[in-house]
């Protein structure tokens, strides 16, 4: 199962958001900040967008079929925003664990270095913090 997300409107208020994080810890993860695709292309069809953008998976999901994860998992360390920062794990607002996040293995299991060692998370429902 995959999912993502496409921001039609209202992009200003989550920049807003990040800009005063940002402010606040020098050290959080950087990124491309939010956008919204009526300011990116005003004249954009959202059936067209999402059209495009499904028959944009399409070649990578044919990969993926194939091969699995692997070839994808250096792309993904690369773009990886939390690397080598310190981060809480949550599962339905519990905190499930803490340590550093050291990206994926070949299964997508999410790598945190811990006091007890490597721990390899798989869960269905996560959210990932920066520790503070």
């Amino acid at each position: 199962m995959i999912g993502f997300g496409i921001n039609v409107r209202g992009a200003e208020a989550v920049a807003a958001q990040v800009d005063a994080l940002r402010a606040r810890e020098a050290t959080l993860a950087s990124g491309l900040p939010p956008a919204a695709l009526s300011i990116a292309c005003a004249s954009a069809n959202l059936t067209d967008t999402l059209a495009a953008s499904l028959n944009a998976l399409t070649p990578a999901l044919a990969q993926f079929g194939a091969e699995g994860l692997t070839p994808f998992v250096p792309r993904w360390h690369a773009l990886h925003a939390y690397a080598g920062r310190e981060v809480v794990l949550l599962e339905q607002g519990v905190e499930r664990a803490r340590g550093i996040a050291t990206g994926i293995d070949a299964t997508g299991q999410l790598l945190l270095d811990t006091p007890d060692g490597i721990q390899a998370i798989a869960a269905g429902d996560v959210s990932l913090r920066e520790a503070q």
